[in-house]
């Protein structure tokens, strides 16, 4: 979401004649701190008296796990990038970047298979999920 006005909002022609439509993610509110959620429920509440279409719902559970599953795909992608750094300038690098790639290097292809299928998908679930909306807020 931008700082534009709903006035200046420019829609493709076939919008223009029927209120923005947002889909109102809540699946994450609770981890947000207080001021968050309360400038998220603001932000809704202002769509609204402007004129557009907001209902509120849940992620499935397949979008859930997308964040432990990009991190597994980060960590083990980082490890197989910097391989030759780690093993033969080990000492040269910090104990947090040794940390990331010590961790990456010992995750299993039965793990990162699985969460890469699982992660490449999530994009045409999104497409199919927010056809019929046009901007979601989460």
């Amino acid at each position: 979401m931008t700082g534009s006005s709903l006035v200046e909002f420019s829609a493709p022609e076939s919008a223009r004649a029927r209120p923005l439509r947002i889909a109102l993610l809540t699946h994450l509110q609770d981890l947000a701190d207080v001021d968050m959620a309360i400038a998220m429920a603001e932000a809704a509440e202002a769509l609204k008296a402007a004129g557009a279409h907001a209902r509120e719902f849940r992620l499935p559970a397949t979008f859930i796990g997308a964040e432990s599953d990009q991190r597994t795909i980060q960590l083990v992608e980082i490890a197989r990038h910097y391989a030759p750094e780690h093993r033969q300038h080990r000492s040269q690098l910090s104990e947090s970047l040794l940390a990331l790639l010590d961790e990456g290097a010992g995750i299993t292809e039965d793990r990162y298979i699985p969460a890469r299928n699982q992660f490449d998908e999530l994009p045409k679930q999104a497409a199919s999920l927010f056809r019929g909306w046009d901007a979601s807020l989460l």
